[in-house]
């Protein structure tokens, strides 16, 4: 899984930079200073650590891809490469971890689960939503949903029961959510898919940011 992993990530960050998404707005929104040391797991090219320390939050990275480590030190980054798929966390002091859109791309979160338990207080993770509207719609066209095909590389699919489960079996209780809806960019619809979305956020939500402490 691993060797796999790194392949797939390594041809991706030799062409791919990071854009400021829903996700780090939401994740950003919940840190300050007082949450650091913040390790961000799956840090790929540093975007977010670059937005941690913008912020005066004290924070390193890893990655299982080389390439991603590389783009992160040329940018002064503190980041280290490390095999997280297989649960592995450096030896370093944390309080926060983010992993944002990382576990949809580990056939088996549990270990990263379990390992980050016993090394730090509070989780704040992302996932893309299978299940939403627009996925079920693409599914009704007979049409692959897009975060299903194999560019994406995704082979965990969360919905947000599984979220919820896969949190409580390895020991964490989520006390906040942040929530995606579709079509924000369109005035009137936007407007109402922000309702549905905190009324039924597993149809309404494109993906989930989700903050947990340990129990």
């Amino acid at each position: 899984m691993a060797d796999t992993l790194r392949t797939f990530e390594d041809a991706y960050w030799n062409h791919w930079n990071q854009n400021e998404v829903f996700r780090h707005t939401q994740a950003l929104a919940w840190l300050d200073a007082s949450d650091g040391p913040v390790v961000d797991i799956g840090c790929g090219d540093g975007f977010f650590l670059a937005k941690l320390r913008e912020k005066g939050i004290e924070a390193w990275g890893t990655d299982i891809s080389s390439t991603a480590i590389k783009h992160c030190h040329e940018k002064g980054l503190d980041t280290q490469e490390g095999d997280f798929a297989g649960g592995y966390v450096p030896e370093r002091n944390a309080k926060t971890a983010t992993a944002l859109d990382v576990l949809e791309h580990l056939y088996t979160p549990d270990p990263l689960l379990a390992s980050l338990h016993s090394r730090v207080e509070t989780l704040i993770i992302s996932v893309p939503n299978f299940a939403s509207l627009p996925a079920r719609l693409q599914v009704l066209f007979g049409r692959v949903p897009e975060n299903n095909t194999p560019r994406k590389g995704h082979v965990y699919w969360y919905t947000q029961s599984v979220l919820c489960r896969n949190l409580e079996k390895n020991g964490w209780r989520i006390v906040a959510w942040g929530l995606n809806p579709p079509w924000m960019d369109k005035p009137i619809v936007g407007t109402l898919m922000k309702g549905l979305a905190h009324v039924w956020p597993s149809l309404f939500s494109l993906s989930f940011v989700v903050k947990a402490e340990r129990v």
